[in-house]
């Protein structure tokens, strides 16, 4: 057993979800943040449990030859990355073993992830926050304001504006704001708070809300994808590394096919929308009418027939799953609700698409529609390098019990 402030030596064994160094201090479990498998530390407990405890990284004894210096000088600070201090590759290594932690019973179904071309400056989407004192990230440790001048895994455009953001906020402005950028460059920028921007500030950006209203500029920003000009609104869903999403859109080109699909959680459309060719009718659903209102816009300027977008919550079109042969679902972190498994479970729909960026709630899913259906392929992503995030797509099909 260990107690609150003790100081100890262990061992590190791996990295496990979240991101932390699993050691163990008289066979009791600690874990250690910014360590990596086969060093051996000195760390302080700061807080403990039942049967495990957290604890800060003091010193580092024996160094692991993964080890690197992170690029971000907040990287200890902020806590929004989780593995700069590990060179890109073992990265991928980490992330492989965390994955085949979780799906171990799954054996060879496990595929290798496929790894990041940028592993930097990649992110199309950031929230920043301002307590009127600083302004940058929101330490996942303090839950306090780390004051940045940039994020590096940002896209570039996107540290651009908010270094010239940075200079227009003054002290009565304490709020979240969110800035994203598109395919072709431009900008958005997102508050509910009254944000005073000067006209060089405005200009820089081409879709602007202050107060959550439009001030300035389009009302959204666009994503080309595939042919398809997708239209992105502050409350619009889309994946922050457009990259990846482009391997996961290959991987689903090639691996999906059918007669009717149903795109459950659908966001603005995209997966149905570059699954049409594989398919003769294709359904989405979505409760952010944003998102529908632009996938909308994309069926009727391609005069796409066979496809249609509603807006509204997945388990008001259980019913439909019966006569879909493919559902793809891509739900939030949460996970699906009990009653939209428990429809897929009754539907007889012949194959299901899970796509997921949480390992554990993904895992506790498949457990029960495994009362129905067979994992067939896991393959993993890397959508969010330099963290212990990983995105995940399994494909299942039924079976009889």
């Amino acid at each position: 057993m260990v107690e609150q402030g003790q100081t100890v030596k262990i061992n590190i064994e791996k990295i496990v979800n979240g991101g932390y160094g699993l050691g163990r201090f008289n066979d009791f479990v600690i874990f250690v943040p910014s360590t990596l498998p086969g060093e051996y530390v000195e760390a302080k407990i700061i807080e403990k449990k039942k049967n495990m405890a957290f604890a800060e990284l003091v010193n580092i004894i024996e160094s692991s030859p993964w080890r690197v210096n992170p690029k971000c000088p907040y990287y200890n600070e902020c806590g929004g990355c989780h593995l700069q201090h590990c060179g890109y590759e073992k990265q991928l290594v980490i992330k492989q073993g965390i994955v085949e932690e979780f799906f171990s019973k799954y054996g060879k179904a496990v595929k290798s992830i496929k790894g990041s071309k940028e592993i930097f400056y990649y992110r199309n989407k950031v929230v920043f926050r301002s307590d009127g004192e600083k302004t940058g990230l929101v330490s996942f440790r303090t839950n306090k304001v780390v004051d940045i001048d940039e994020c590096v895994i940002a896209n570039k455009k996107i540290n651009y504006f908010y270094k010239i953001l940075k200079n227009n906020i003054n002290s009565e402005f304490k709020k979240d704001f969110m800035i994203r950028t598109a395919t072709g460059g431009e900008l958005q920028f997102y508050s509910d708070g009254n944000i005073d921007c000067d006209d060089y500030c405005i200009k820089s950006i081409n879709s602007f809300y202050s107060k959550g209203k439009l001030q300035a500029g389009n009302p959204y920003i666009l994503n080309e994808i595939e042919g398809y000009n997708f239209k992105i609104y502050p409350s619009s869903f889309f994946q922050v590394n457009p990259g990846i999403l482009n391997e996961i859109i290959i991987y689903l080109k090639k691996k999906v096919k059918g007669k009717f699909l149903i795109d459950a959680y659908c966001g603005t459309g995209i997966f149905g929308l570059v699954l049409i060719d594989n398919f003769e009718k294709v359904l989405g659903i979505d409760m952010d009418n944003f998102n529908i209102k632009a996938a909308i816009s994309i069926k009727k300027e391609k005069k796409l027939d066979k496809i249609e977008f509603y807006t509204g919550k997945v388990r008001s079109i259980i019913d439909s799953f019966s006569k879909a042969d493919t559902v793809i679902i891509d739900p939030p972190r949460a996970g699906c609700s009990p009653k939209v498994l428990e429809g897929l479970i009754n539907s007889g729909c012949e194959n299901i698409v899970y796509i997921s960026c949480n390992p554990a709630t993904l895992a506790r899913d498949l457990k029960i529609l495994e009362e129905k259906y067979k994992v067939k392929e896991i393959q993993p992503f890397d959508m969010f390098p330099q963290t212990f995030h990983v995105e995940c797509a399994v494909l299942m099909s039924r079976v009889d019990k």
